[in-house]
């Protein structure tokens, strides 16, 4: 067989004449038809406009009425070295960066080192995790003889949801480097039981725990004891109750009251007050101190208090929005403040674990575009000059074809995120380490988009939080306030923005007979700023 050379290096008069397309033959065949087809798109630009702004229902007008909302003061004017606290927990504190006391502190702290139980209602954010793990660390620190990990557990701290439950463990291993000798353990739904006995056996001091796996533990595990506990708290226990955890919490307590003959130190937290909190403070606290932050005094059984407090420096607003606009004014606003905004690190809390599915996937594509469109567009055209590959050039070119995948993307100004902004999603449905992974990173990131459910409402300290977005409205003005308390905490500032239908917007009346103030931001803000995005025009998806 003689051998085939293919000369590329051709002249102009050896060009190959191109092979018209379908479309430039069709017209060659009837020049004298006049091309409509551009007209015809013309006129329907202007004919057809999306009903995605059409139809919509008016955004009513709601009339503010003025008020001074409820305060609650951060700090107090007292230190933790004016308190009667051992040396080297002092020292550790302050390496911790904690110098000053909270106001919730300084009013409960002299209460429950007294030896008294106490309902402790506090605005979210304000110190109530070191409101009791001080004292006791401090008990059991300066204890003598001196206790060590097979002295037993001395203390029990019940928490509603997992997440919340690694923070709190987080924070008592920080104290423990004042008394190395003290040791705390963490039990979780999802982590492995088998580990956490082996734990339990070896001896622990403190137990923080959620209450369905403590019972399972009381339950199956022989070596959980609870001859010697002194302490027993219930952090966020309106939240509790409002998972269905109450038939747990009262297991917990009868078992203590049948294996135990200490005399046992009870605390109750929350950031709110319902009727729910003083039933169950009822059968779990002996002759209780109120102590509410935003009260001017702390008064015995003064349980009638209920003003619900948000941060101060929180600037919270709501956005009225039709059905149909919801979507365009989410990711909108993301953009918003992702792309043109200092503020880069937000909470989105959806109902449902489906939503937070479906609107992760969404905002993806808002924010980078679609992967699968991406890989298909590149799979079908030539990174050079935009033209279609022929069949030919591809057996001419053969493995190098695969150079071509590998040229720079090509992308359009405006559009798309910095890949450092990062978004997660996390709520009840997902592996336990897969929750433990998202809450880590989110909490380390300097900027992230978190969509979650409820289960990151309560007692969370995510840090540098600038944004909370609800995009549909709670059931309660309670879990409004657990919400929104994810930012502006311990002093710092925040935003917060409520998502509501026209048909939604009494509950802006229902957060005003609460004393929450809010202030409308327009439909017409947000949208606008799709403009700045990059995100429409001839550059839209």
């Amino acid at each position: 067989m003689g051998e085939v050379k293919i000369n590329l290096d051709t002249t102009p008069s050896e060009t190959p004449v191109k092979k018209p397309t379908v479309e430039e033959a069709r017209k060659a065949q009837a020049p004298d038809k006049p091309d409509t087809s551009k007209k015809k798109h013309q006129n329907d630009e202007k004919e057809y406009i999306s009903s995605l702004f059409n139809h919509n229902p008016d955004i009513p007008t709601i009339s503010q009425t003025e008020f001074e909302p409820a305060k609650e003061d951060m700090f107090s004017a007292k230190t933790f070295d004016q308190l009667n606290l051992d040396s080297h927990l002092v020292k550790n504190l302050s390496d911790l960066g904690l110098t000053s006391l909270t106001t919730i502190q300084s009013k409960a702290l002299p209460v429950i080192m007294g030896g008294k139980d106490a309902l402790i209602k506090s605005q979210t954010g304000s110190g109530k995790t070191m409101t009791y793990a001080i004292p006791i660390m401090q008990k059991l620190g300066t204890q003598q003889p001196k206790i060590d990990r097979k002295s037993g557990c001395f203390a029990l701290v019940i928490v509603p949801t997992r997440e919340l439950a690694v923070q709190s463990y987080e924070w008592f291993q920080k104290l423990c480097k004042a008394f190395i000798w003290i040791v705390p353990c963490l039990l979780v739904g999802g982590e492995n039981r088998k580990a956490e006995k082996v734990r339990l056996r070896k001896g622990a001091n403190i137990i923080i725990s959620t209450p369905g796996r403590m019972v399972d533990h009381l339950e199956k595990t022989e070596n959980f004891k609870l001859d010697n506990v002194e302490w027993v708290v219930l952090d966020e226990a309106d939240r509790m109750l409002e998972l269905g955890y109450e038939r747990e919490v009262q297991k917990v307590l009868t078992a203590l009251q049948l294996k135990n003959t200490q005399k046992r130190q009870s605390l109750l937290l929350s950031a709110t007050l319902t009727t729910g909190i003083q039933q169950l403070s009822e059968v779990s606290l002996r002759h209780p101190v109120f102590i509410d932050a935003a009260a001017v005094t702390s008064e015995e059984g003064a349980s009638d208090v209920k003003n619900i407090v948000t941060p101060e420096n929180l600037n919270q607003t709501f956005l009225l929005v039709p059905a149909k606009l919801r979507l365009v004014a989410l990711g909108a606003f993301v953009l918003w403040k992702c792309q043109h905004s200092k503020t880069k690190k937000m909470l989105v809390f959806f109902p449902t674990q489906d939503m937070v599915d479906f609107y992760t996937k969404f905002l993806e594509i808002v924010l980078w575009g679609d992967p699968e469109e991406k890989k298909e567009k590149k799979s079908n055209s030539l990174v050079k000059g935009g033209d279609e590959i022929t069949p030919e050039a591809r057996l001419l070119l053969g493995d190098n074809l695969k150079l071509l995948d590998t040229a720079p993307e090509t992308v359009s100004a405006g559009a798309g995120l910095a890949k450092d902004i990062k978004l997660l999603k996390l709520h009840g449905n997902m592996k336990q380490n897969e929750r433990l992974q998202v809450f880590q990173d989110f909490r380390k990131s300097p900027s992230g988009v978190l969509l979650c459910t409820d289960v990151a409402a309560r007692g969370l300290d995510l840090p540098q939080v600038d944004w909370i977005v609800q995009y549909t409205p709670p059931v309660s003005v309670a879990d409004y306030v657990h919400r929104v308390g994810r930012t502006a905490r311990i002093g710092a500032k925040g935003s917060s923005v409520i998502f509501l239908l026209p048909s939604e917007a009494e509950f802006v009346k229902m957060l005003e007979s609460s004393k929450i103030p809010l202030a409308e931001m327009t439909l017409e803000m947000v949208l606008g700023k799709l403009m700045k995005s990059g995100v429409t025009g001839s550059q839209g998806r």
